[in-house]
């Protein structure tokens, strides 16, 4: 799946559920306010990668925003409440996700990812993110363009330039194992 210019808004799980690969690019994600618990930011992305290979979901060039919610209270969300994402907590599947070079406002948690026992969450699936597998972000700055401390994050993995330009720098590396790997460069 391929999201270009999208604007996805929501609360508790801004996106949930199982793709082999899904790009938000260019795409604004934004945590709106849950009248039922206004102290939680929920999260942005709970993932159910089918295969561990999958590349799974990955967010290039993309802002992560928050806002008022449609509730009857039309609360926002407070700064550090929102979590990259959690893991459902099962071995059959896997929370393969990467945020590359997106912006993110002050609701995302200097923690950044929901890992086991935050929010008495369960372990994500693989418990030890890399290259190729589990929570993964680089070049993450602030709206501003200030640059992140990912060295504050727990549970993720921080991607090289290496990394970045192999697999998550295009479309067309995101996209390259469709088709039995005759890939896929869609276009605007």
């Amino acid at each position: 799946m391929w999201f270009y210019d999208t604007l996805v808004a929501g609360n508790v799980y801004c996106i949930w559920g199982g793709s082999y690969a899904a790009l938000f690019e260019n795409s604004e994600i934004r945590s709106v306010g849950d009248s039922a618990n206004a102290s939680s930011g929920g999260y942005v992305l709970q993932a159910r990668v089918p295969v561990a290979t999958d590349i799974g979901y990955v967010f290039l060039n993309s802002a992560l925003t928050h806002g008022p919610g449609p509730g009857p209270n039309h609360g926002d969300v407070p700064a550090g409440a929102t979590y990259l994402a959690r893991s459902p907590g099962t071995t059959s599947t896997w929370d393969n996700v990467a945020f590359v070079n997106c912006r993110m406002d002050a609701h995302v948690a200097p923690a950044g990812w929901a890992g086991q026992g935050v929010n008495n969450q369960p372990a994500p699936n693989p418990a030890v993110a890399s290259t190729d597998a589990g929570w993964r972000e680089y070049g993450s700055t602030t709206l501003a363009g200030t640059p992140l401390d990912l060295r504050t994050r727990v549970g993720g993995y921080v991607l090289s330039d290496a990394d970045v330009a192999n697999r998550f720098a295009t479309r067309a590396r995101v996209f390259a194992a469709y088709g039995g790997g005759a890939g896929w460069n869609p276009q605007p």
